[in-house]
């Protein structure tokens, strides 16, 4: 077997027998400047696509990635077709698994000549989607302050993994708190903005992706749980609109990476 294709099987093996039913996570590798998936690469996914619970749904994030090579608008184009490619192969043979999926270029990863095979990549996550759909009206939506069109108000406690755009699971209870409160106030619209921390370059692309891929992962849940996708918008501000600056604290940091809604129509 060769080499690369060992250490990838290896690798999978080692997310199929550690992840938890709730999330998993497989890792594809590219030669430069290549995002169109090869047989082994496609082996890979169908044995993990495989060994999945058939009978549940999942929101699909996929990110691509590639090295320091090239220029960064081209390494952006190039990851984000990486990514393009895995979404296509999933969707066309594996639909009945797929609740949602996300795909997002996140560009070049700084690396230096040894590290650049280890960059060029697609990271694949499995979520099994908690419902935040809920008809029970004893459950407490969102509280937000007196509201006013043009105001923006911070959701607090929707947090993400560092860097990238996967919700941890302590968030799933807000996100239902934000579904009451637009289930229950029908005629607000709302614009979804996502901010990132860390003193940022906000002229960086990956940032204002990564906003924006934030902001997009709370839209798309709501409106998958019933929530009119007309009265929803979302938008990425990377690091442009900061609540605290300098950043001196990781509370400051945690306070930066936020999501906020933006009231524009009641």
């Amino acid at each position: 077997m060769k080499p690369v294709l060992t250490r990838l099987i290896s690798r999978l093996s080692i997310f199929l027998f550690t992840a938890t039913p709730a999330l998993a996570q497989v890792e594809l590798f590219y030669d430069v400047g290549v995002f169109e998936l090869t047989d082994a690469q496609k082996k890979i996914l169908v044995v993990h696509l495989d060994s999945l619970d058939q009978d549940l749904k999942y929101e699909i994030e996929i990110q691509g990635f590639a090295d320091k090579l090239g220029s960064a608008s081209s390494n952006l184009v190039l990851s984000k077709n990486r990514a393009r490619a895995v979404t296509e192969f999933i969707l066309s043979s594996y639909a009945t698994l797929v609740d949602t999926t996300t795909f997002m270029g996140m560009g070049e990863i700084e690396s230096t000549e040894e590290e650049r095979s280890l960059y060029r990549k697609v990271r694949i996550d499995f979520v099994v989607r908690e419902a935040v759909r809920s008809t029970e009206e004893k459950e407490i939506p969102l509280i937000l302050p007196e509201l006013k069109v043009g105001e923006s108000y911070v959701v607090e406690g929707l947090n993400f993994k560092t860097g990238r755009a996967i919700l941890l699971k302590e968030s799933f209870p807000k996100i239902k708190q934000l579904f009451l409160w637009l289930k229950r106030n029908k005629s607000i619209e709302v614009e979804i903005q996502g901010h990132v921390c860390c003193s940022m370059n906000s002229k960086d692309p990956f940032v204002k992706t990564l906003s924006t891929g934030r902001a997009k992962v709370i839209h798309d849940i709501l409106i998958k749980s019933g929530v009119d996708p007309k009265r929803l918008s979302y938008k990425g501000y990377g690091f442009s609109r900061p609540k605290y600056f300098p950043e001196k604290t990781e509370e400051d940091q945690k306070g930066n990476r936020r999501v906020e809604v933006k009231i524009l129509k009641m």
